[in-house]
């Protein structure tokens, strides 16, 4: 079996094409299907994909039945083994990755790119093999459908990048008059995207056109002035100086570019922002939720954008399982950035301005300039002092509120974009209960902008305090529409997790029967919450309740003597709402 969405949707069962037609409902949801390969999509989504907003009564069992027809149609697959499985509320369809054009393309493709450096004659014929799989636009025909518009567009931006690997290989081959001709075609379809302008720009010069390789930057450089407002990077402003001065010699035609800039060198890691490193580190109980963050990570690093909005009351452990998430990640590599909203600042952007504030500091200047994206000037209205870092710094667009308002909603995307190309990024936004509304505007607009981002988006926020009119409730209710964004609730811990919580802090198993009866008395009194299960143990240590013997946790008296006092809850959700985020644990 074999699936085919780089160009119109097809299905190949043993060579010969199944009898799908390219359009209709049991179309529509086998593309739909494909995008969201080996992962269940729930069935309430595929009506909504399928048959709108207001669905007939009829739409469950019309949907039952195309997935019955579907399945027939894909049995002969993968030596008789089902693809299109009933999952939960809805179906998975499995895709062996070597079955489906899209899978197969990625993985050559960065196979190509790995052998660009050492040997780029074999990565020159793995680029071409992987371009050779496109016979047209991705997911042809349902580009403009919510679950298939961004996924289009991931591996549009994914075919550019290789084609642009493929004439670097080219280039550190020596074969610029064979490419001339492709890239003046590529540049013409793509006149703002550097890269092709920069390999343009070199070609020419090394086939003898130096003024038609200056002409070549000097209407790049138009366009992006006229059009966006910025300059060209740096790297291109020196390129066109080793032009003027007759200095670019073969060496640096031999240097493979990163995919976004020229010559970029590789980022310097940013550390941890420091609150998420300044949470307690007990972590238990959050196996689950965990898991599935892990997940959605995975989805991240392969090109997709994700969005999860996590829930719960305070003290629950948000800001605990951001933090762990974020710990992970950074240690594989990953970019991470932070901010948190203030309960009575309501600064309009706090948590973004924050995250790009760390981003800033963390970056190197050369970097900077091509890790912000387009309408870099506008992000001066976030940090003022960005122009201190990069004085060629454009002025920020001078117009109608509206007007600034979208251009620098549209310079944090392309930053985002840009920030999240290598490596992936993990952005936290804690506390969006006490978020300024243009912070959930420009929060509602990254997450529904269709610019491709290795970026996932983690907003904490306390369910508690969310009366029917406040702004986040509207703003959550527009983003689970959303293709990409799911919601995750945290509770209490059960008995075994706050157990297992004692534990961690003790330093020990709890192996006397007086104290696992504690466990779940404190467990009774907390509901599992971490924060009020903390502070239960610290009230017991203080008075007495809870000892040291020889280096082991033991109760100082029978636990129904403890006296664990009866107000204790009300007392620890008063330090809670004082304390606020610095105690969400």
């Amino acid at each position: 079996m074999e699936f085919r969405v780089l160009g119109p949707l097809q299905v190949l069962d043993g060579g010969h094409l199944l009898d799908i037609p390219p359009t209709g409902k049991r179309a529509t949801l086998l593309a739909a299907l494909l995008v969201h390969h080996d992962r269940v999509v729930p069935a309430e989504r595929l009506i909504g994909w399928l048959w709108g907003e207001e669905p007939s009564e009829a739409a469950a069992a019309t949907l039952r039945g195309h997935v019955w027809r579907l399945r027939g149609a894909l049995k002969g697959g993968s030596e008789g083994e089902e693809l299109l499985l009933t999952r939960g509320p809805g179906y998975e369809l499995r895709v062996p990755p070597e079955t489906l054009d899209a899978l197969r393309f990625e993985n050559d493709a960065e196979a190509g790119r790995g052998l660009l450096a050492p040997d780029p004659a074999a990565a020159a014929s793995t680029l071409r093999e992987a371009l050779c799989l496109w016979r047209g636009r991705a997911l042809e025909g349902f580009e403009e459908q919510p679950f298939a518009h961004g996924e289009s567009l991931r591996l549009e931006e994914l075919r550019l990048g290789a084609v642009e690997d493929l004439m670097e290989a080219e280039l550190a081959l020596g074969r610029e008059a064979a490419i001339v001709g492709e890239l003046q075609s590529l540049v013409a379809d793509h006149p703002t995207r550097e890269r092709l302008t920069a390999q343009l720009v070199r070609a020419l010069y090394h086939t003898g056109r130096q003024a038609e390789a200056l002409s070549a930057y000097g209407e790049l450089r138009r366009r992006l002035v006229d059009e966006l407002g910025i300059e060209p990077s740096p790297e291109l402003r020196r390129l066109e100086r080793a032009v003027l001065r007759q200095e670019l010699g073969d060496e640096q035609v031999r240097v493979p570019t990163s995919r976004r800039g020229v010559g970029v060198e590789p980022q310097t890691k940013a550390p941890l922002p420091p609150f998420l490193t300044e949470i307690g580190r007990i972590f238990v109980g959050r196996d689950g939720e965990l898991e599935r963050l892990r997940q959605l990570w995975t989805e991240v690093t392969a090109g997709r954008q994700r969005v999860v909005l996590v829930g719960g009351e305070p003290g629950v452990g948000k800001t605990r399982v951001a933090a762990e998430l974020a710990g992970r990640v950074h240690a594989e590599g990953a970019l991470v950035l932070a901010g948190r909203c203030d309960e009575d600042l309501g600064v309009p952007y706090q948590p973004f301005v924050e995250a790009l504030r760390h981003f800033v500091d963390h970056t190197s200047s050369a970097e900077l300039a091509n890790r912000l994206g387009r309408y870099q000037g506008e992000l001066a209205r976030l940090l003022p002092d960005l122009g201190q870092r990069l004085p060629d710094l454009p002025s920020p667009l001078r117009s109608d509120p509206e007007t600034e308002r979208y251009r620098l909603f549209d310079a944090v995307v392309s930053w985002l974009g840009a920030a999240s190309d290598d490596p992936p990024l993990l952005l936290v936004l804690d506390d969006l209960q006490w978020a300024a509304k243009p912070t959930l505007l420009l929060l509602r607009h990254v997450v529904q902008s269709a610019d491709p981002k290795r970026l996932l988006i983690l907003g904490t926020y306390r369910d508690t305090e969310l009366h029917h009119d406040h702004p986040l409730v509207e703003v959550v209710a527009d983003l689970r529409r959303t293709s990409g964004v799911e919601r995750l609730s945290l509770s209490g811990l059960d008995s075994s997790g706050v157990v297992a919580f004692m534990e961690q802090a003790a330093g020990h198993e709890l192996d006397r029967d007086d104290a696992m009866v504690l466990a779940r008395a404190i467990h009774a009194e907390t509901e599992g919450n971490p924060f009020f299960v903390r502070e239960v143990i610290r009230h017991l240590t203080e008075t007495g309740g809870l000892r040291q013997l020889e280096g082991r946790w033991v109760t100082g008296r029978p636990v129904e003597e403890l006296g664990i006092p009866e107000g204790v809850r009300d007392v620890v959700g008063r330090r809670v709402s004082r304390l606020s985020r610095d105690t969400n644990q």
